[in-house]
Order: structure tokens, then C-alpha cells, then sequence
């Protein structure tokens, strides 16, 4: 694969990790986008790019650098990357990384428990078991199911994105001009554009890239072996930027058009702690086709999620399983770090999203972020010279 002539590019395949783990429960629900952009008003629908930006600099360096140096692991990565500082940075490193697997898959799972348990009745444990199962078969046979994986469901849910916003965007029930005009009808708990937000709206998306880094970073170089060409890592770099911007933005401007379901979100009174903002515009327009394809969606982002993360874990840990090399062992990794996610989702998706990811952006921006944008070019460089 990679620059091979069979087959789909590897680099197709990473950027569609990237995209995989960042259209879990947060982004394809809504929910981050809603507490990262929407809270900032008219500023929100377009400081998205900023955050994919800095993202897309750290996944370029990370991607790049595992060619070079041959490190598909995070560990490995890490403490190459950033010697001879490697016991502190990669310590930490590590550290953050762990914290987003538990958060990120938690909120994944309790995300897919939930939507299936609203839209079908299923119970809440069989969800959760279905999910599993599904991560299960799609993560342990190795890099080139994953990203073969990734990319098919990622296609499959930017064409199904792309049909919800177009027919939300143009519905009638859509008010994007009155909300845009702040007119005096809209909901009161509905956060309210000013001159003075632009500034926090940036730094609300620079918080944004901070808890996708370390995980994306991870994820990406987990699947980077066949990478073969800078050229490669620059295109992978590129799509993926391309395509989790307009992620971003596809939903910040559908969930814009509908004030009164935001104004929902920001209600401190809302009963639920799991609020799903677009299953909520698919359920209020009415269309039982929108309301399914949206809820396809979802399941699709959440196994996108799972399987990346859950693949960057088997590359990380499965040495440590007393196993002979193989999908026995890397079986056991799965199920340990469903089990672990699985008590972790009983949080909440609100109280995940809202503190949690909050906490691991600052503690991403100074131990991940900085270090690999400020050193990130003088280590390719100096390593592509030897």
C-alpha cells in the first residue's frame, strides 16, 4: 500500500484514522462542536480551521517521523521524538494519551449505548456488548483492516453528513437567518454573539486541537507503517485536514440553523446528561429516513473511534500481555480496555465532553502541542541528514 500501485494509498487510509477518531460521539453527536463553537455564537462557525490546522502540523510531524524513524508505536514515538527530554515528555506523553483513550472511548460508548437504547429500545448493556464485539472483529486483524475499515465507514459517513446538513440547511423549519440576526424570538439560554467573544472562540478552538492532539497523534502513527514518502505524509496531512474541517463546520452550521435546539443544550436545567443536539434537529424535522440515516451516522463515528484508538492500544500494550504474539493477545487488550471504558462512560457524555476533554486540553497544549510543533521540524530534519 502506501506508494504502491494495488490497493487503496496508505496515506487515504491514515487520514481516515484521523478523521475516524475525531468524528466519535463528540463531533458526529454534536456535542463538541455545540461546547467548543456553537457557545461562541456567530465567531464558532468559523474557527474551526484553526484548530485542524494546528492539529494537521503536529499528525504531519508525528506521521512523518514514524516513517523516518520506524516508530509505530506511541511509546517508541515518543521517546524518539522527543530526546533526550524523552523521560519527561514521553512520560507525560504517555500519560495524556491514556487519559484520552479512557475519556474518548468512554464517550463513545456510552454515546452508542444511548442513541441505540433512544432509537430501537435495546438495552443498555447490549449496546455496549454490540459495540464491543464490533471493535473487537474490526481491530485485531491488524493496520490494513483498520484503515481499510476507517476509510470505507468515513466515506460512508461524510456522504450521510453531507445529505443531514443540505436537508437540515434547507428545510423550513430552519431559522440560520433569524439566529443570525439574533432576533428577539430565540431561545433565552441561547449564547449571544458579541465583538468581545471573538478572542475566547479562538482560544476555545486552540482547546479543541489541544485534546484531539496526543490521541490523533497516536492513532495516526499507529497506521503509518507503509508511509513511504514525505509527499505521503504531507497528503495524508492534507486530506485529513480537508476533511475534519468540513466536519466541523457542517455541523456548527447545521446546529446554527436551529436555535432552539442549542438553546437546549445551554439550558443548566436540561434534565438529560447525555444530549445529542443532531439527533435532536433529525428527530425535530420529522423525517424518518433523515432520523435513521442520522443514527447510522452515529454508530458508523462511534466504531470509527473505537476501532483507532483501540488499535493504538493493542500497538502500545499488547507486549505486556504475558501471550504468545498474535489475535489471542491482542483479543485480551481489547476486552481489558473495553471493560475499563466501559465503567468510565457511566460518567456521562455531558460531564466527558464538558470537563473532561476541558482538563486534557490544557495538559495536550503544553506537553504535546508546543514540543512538537517547536522541535518537530528540527527532528525531521536532522534525522532525514543521517
Amino acid at each position: 500500500m502506501g506508494s504502491s500501485k494495488k490497493g487503496l494509498p496508505v496515506y487515504l487510509g491514515v487520514a481516515a484514522v484521523w478523521f475516524g477518531a475525531h468524528c466519535g460521539p463528540g463531533a458526529a453527536s454534536g456535542n463538541q462542536i455545540a461546547a467548543f463553537y456553537s457557545k461562541f455564537s456567530i465567531w464558532g462557525l468559523f474557527t474551526g480551521l484553526i484548530a485542524m490546522i494546528i492539529l494537521g502540523m503536529c499528525v504531519y510531524y508525528s506521521v512523518e517521523y514514524a516513517r523516518l524513524a520506524k516508530t509505530y508505536d506511541f511509546k517508541s514515538f515518543a521517546n524518539s521524538f522527543f530526546a533526550p527530554y524523552e523521560k519527561f515528555f514521553s512520560t507525560f506523553f504517555e500519560f495524556v494519551y491514556v487519559m484520552t483513550v479512557f475519556i474518548v472511548v468512554g464517550s463513545c460508548i456510552a454515546m452508542g449505548a444511548k442513541a441505540l437504547n433512544q432509537q430501537f429500545g435495546w438495552s443498555i448493556n447490549f449496546g455496549i456488548a454490540l459495540l464491543c464485539i464490533i471493535t473487537v472483529v474490526l481491530t485485531i486483524f491488524g493496520s490494513a483492516v483498520v484503515r481499510a475499515s476507517s476509510t470505507f465507514m468515513s466515506l460512508v459517513i461524510l456522504l450521510a453528513v453531507g445529505v443531514v446538513i443540505v436537508v437540515g440547511l434547507v428545510s423550513a423549519k430552519a431559522n440560520f437567518a433569524g439566529h443570525w440576526a439574533m432576533s428577539a424570538d430565540l431561545p433565552a439560554t441561547l449564547p449571544k454573539f458579541s465583538g468581545s467573544l471573538l478572542i475566547p472562540a479562538i482560544w476555545s478552538a486552540i482547546l479543541y486541537a489541544g485534546f484531539q492532539s496526543a490521541g490523533n497523534m497516536a492513532n495516526v502513527v499507529s497506521v503509518a507503517k507503509g508511509i513511504q514518502t514525505r509527499k505521503d505524509s504531507v497528503k495524508a496531512t492534507m486530506w485529513g485536514i480537508v476533511t475534519n474541517a468540513l466536519l466541523i463546520y457542517g455541523v456548527a452550521f447545521l446546529l446554527f440553523a436551529y436555535p432552539n435546539i442549542l438553546g437546549e443544550f445551554f439550558n443548566p436545567n436540561r434534565a438529560s446528561k447525555t444530549f445529542i443536539p443532531n439527533l435532536e434537529v433529525a428527530n425535530y424535522l420529522g423525517i424518518d429516513v433523515l432520523r435513521y440515516l442520522y443514527v447510522l451516522i452515529l454508530l458508523l463515528a462511534i466504531i470509527t473511534t473505537l476501532v483507532s484508538f483501540a488499535f493504538a492500544v493493542i500497538a502500545r500494550y499488547s507486549k505486556f500481555i504475558p501471550m504468545k504474539p498474535g489475535v489471542g493477545r491482542d483479543l485480551a487488550v481489547v476486552v481489558v480496555l473495553l471493560i475499563i471504558c466501559g465503567f468510565v462512560s457511566l460518567i456521562g457524555l455531558d460531564a466527558l465532553v464538558a470537563k473532561g476533554y476541558k482538563y486534557l486540553a490544557y495538559a495536550c497544549i503544553v506537553v504535546v502541542i508546543i514540543p512538537t510543533i517547536i522541535i518537530g521540524h528540527k527532528k525531521i530534519k536532522a534525522f532525514a541528514n543521517k
